[in-house]
């Protein structure tokens, strides 16, 4: 059996992508907690998520299990907008692609002045806070498109990616340590 693969136009990618986000992570003072055990996913009750640890930004992100393998991340020092810290995950696509890699999503922390600050500028929202801890506010961006070309496999796979963090409320979990 052949899957069939279909992009999402720029404009809808980014429509949904923001809609998605401000309704699953809007507001929320405090990420969602795990609650999928060993037991579950030996069980085949839930599918397991791709783990990742920042050291430099002391949290914890899950993706879905189809992030696995499909992205790399670069943490650092950012000043954008007043940020401190970032992480910026991007795509990894397979060799056979030939594309350069690009940004599937950024975790920025503020400080509580700073996120204030940025968030009050007019126009759209430079990203969505997601978590608290202290001081520090975490906040994650998404692109405004899918930046490669409609119809080809790299772009059907950053959709995929995108679209499975969007499309479901427990599809990305934030955890300040």
């Amino acid at each position: 059996m052949t899957a069939s693969r279909t992009s999402v136009s720029p404009r809808a990618f980014a429509l949904v992508a923001f809609t998605a986000l401000t309704v699953a992570c809007g507001g929320s003072e405090k990420a969602a907690q795990t609650t999928t055990t060993a037991a579950d996913v030996i069980a085949g009750q839930t599918g397991a998520f791709e783990r990742f640890e920042s050291k430099g930004g002391n949290f914890t992100i899950e993706f879905p299990s189809v992030w696995r393998g499909g992205y790399s991340a670069l943490e650092g020092a950012d000043t954008s907008d007043g940020a401190r810290f970032r992480v910026q995950f991007v795509f990894r696509p397979e060799a056979a692609m030939k594309v350069e890699p690009k940004a599937l999503l950024v975790v920025r922390i503020f400080s509580k002045a700073a996120w204030t600050k940025a968030a009050a500028r007019p126009g759209q929202p430079i990203a969505v806070k997601v978590a608290e801890r202290g001081d520090d506010v975490f906040t994650l961006s998404l692109p405004k498109s899918n930046p490669y070309k409609p119809g080809t496999s790299e772009a059907a796979r950053y959709d995929q990616l995108i679209l499975s963090v969007v499309q479901d409320k427990s599809g990305l979990r934030l955890t300040p340590k």
